[in-house]
């Protein structure tokens, strides 16, 4: 099955919401949603689209904002990897606030933990990878050719560690599980446009083959 994938860029740090969607089905996993929840909203509703589930590659506001009043409009379940359940309150993103009033937050409370493994939610076939680093419960999305990665790696470059993640974390994950994939596999990120796996390979700063931290193809 081949799915049909939309962007929405929301205005808090510009980040990516994706709806994934079985063309057949209409249903569609919402991926990280943001903090421009009225314009996932209206993209799901101006094509017809059947929301089954939430899931959040990491616990980061910028990618959780939405899921709350999503949730509660369409009554779907809302995962998330145990580890980044730490990133889920209010208090846990102060650093915010100059730009918003944190104590005015909600976030959802998850109904389920994602696991490293093969996921599937109604018609939708997908993988879950673990790739911690830029947070200890960060995770890629592996949807047919297609990855989710939020923000653990973007076009020619990386999500930063100093908000709870570790750089040797992501350094593995990134050349260990990420480059493993097919070159082809095409990677929508959290922030920015989308790119491929032999792209960063060939050309990322940071992890490609010349990059600040060298990826040695075998």
């Amino acid at each position: 099955m081949d799915t049909v994938v939309r962007r929405v860029v929301n205005s808090l740090f510009i980040a990516n919401t994706f709806l994934v969607t079985n063309p057949e089905t209409r249903e569609t996993i919402v991926i990280d949603p943001g903090s421009n929840h009225e314009k996932i909203i209206q993209a799901i509703e101006e094509n017809s689209l059947r929301p089954i589930a939430i899931i959040a590659t990491h616990g980061h506001i910028d990618h959780v904002l939405g899921t709350h009043p999503i949730k509660e409009k369409y009554h779907i379940p809302f995962y998330i990897h145990y580890a980044d359940e730490q990133f889920l309150t209010p208090e846990a993103h102060t650093f915010l606030e100059p730009y918003m009033d944190t104590w005015k937050i909600t976030i959802a409370k998850p109904d389920k933990h994602l696991e490293e493994g093969i996921l599937e939610i109604g018609s939708i076939k997908l993988e879950i990878i673990h790739t911690p680093g830029h947070t200890p419960g960060g995770v890629c999305i592996y949807i047919g050719d297609k990855l989710f990665t939020g923000d653990t790696l973007f076009r020619l470059s990386i999500g930063r560690t100093d908000f709870g993640g570790n750089i040797e974390d992501l350094i593995n994950s990134i050349h260990n599980k990420i480059f493993k994939l097919p070159k082809n596999t095409i990677i929508y990120p959290g922030h920015g446009e989308e790119t491929t796996v032999e792209h960063e390979i060939q050309h990322n700063p940071y992890m490609g083959i010349n990059g600040l931290y060298p990826y040695k193809q075998k």
